[in-house]
């Protein structure tokens, strides 16, 4: 194995340890120690790859984004699709993606430094615009609305994929393919 693959899979073990550590406390409560013990490396080892707990925390609420932000811009561009298919695919993923961070969507509000806010909004910035880009495309194809402008109907869509991953474990919990029919009811072009 190269050097390169060597310092990648150190990497995740140190992510995937995080996660761990982060799961079900607090971001206070997790300290650095914990999570280069549940990694078996060094402390030190862990700043090699992570210049903070701030810097670590980040990287693991961010972590798929970029997959995300293509997966919607390939949705985008399938336009052989008819518009609804398309939708339809981008919730069930988005809600996949929000559902499988729903504990860092929690422990952000707790978290939530200068650092860390600079960094989660570049990030979330790329996801918002792609999914302007895509609802763009829908209202141009007369599938969504044309009352509300782009900016609203993204909110419309993410909102509740967001709050339904922030509540998770709650009461009654809406499926992904309920959610996405009633949020394409919403903002449909009728």
């Amino acid at each position: 194995m190269n050097l390169e693959k060597k310092k990648a899979l150190k990497r995740q073990t140190i992510l995937k340890a995080a996660t761990a550590c982060f799961e079900n406390r607090s971001y206070d409560e997790v300290t650095l120690d914990e999570v280069a013990t549940e990694a078996g490396v060094g402390k030190g080892t862990v700043y090699l790859y992570f210049r903070s707990k701030e810097d670590l925390f980040l990287q693991l609420a961010v972590e798929g984004v970029d997959e995300m932000v293509a997966q919607v811009k390939e949705l985008t561009q399938m336009t052989a699709l008819p518009f609804v298919e398309r939708f339809e695919r981008i919730i069930l993923a988005l809600a996949g993606f929000f559902m499988r961070r729903h504990g860092f969507i929690r422990l952000m509000n707790q978290a939530m430094s200068e650092q860390l806010n600079e960094g989660f909004c570049r990030h979330r910035e790329q996801m918002r615009n792609a999914m302007m880009t895509f609802i763009g495309q829908g209202v141009k194809e007369g599938a969504l609305r044309r009352d509300c402008d782009v900016a609203e109907l993204e909110m419309m869509l993410i909102g509740p994929l967001v709050f339904r991953a922030r509540n998770q474990g709650h009461s009654h919990p809406v499926s992904p393919e309920v959610l996405s029919r009633l949020i394409w009811s919403a903002i449909k072009h009728d």
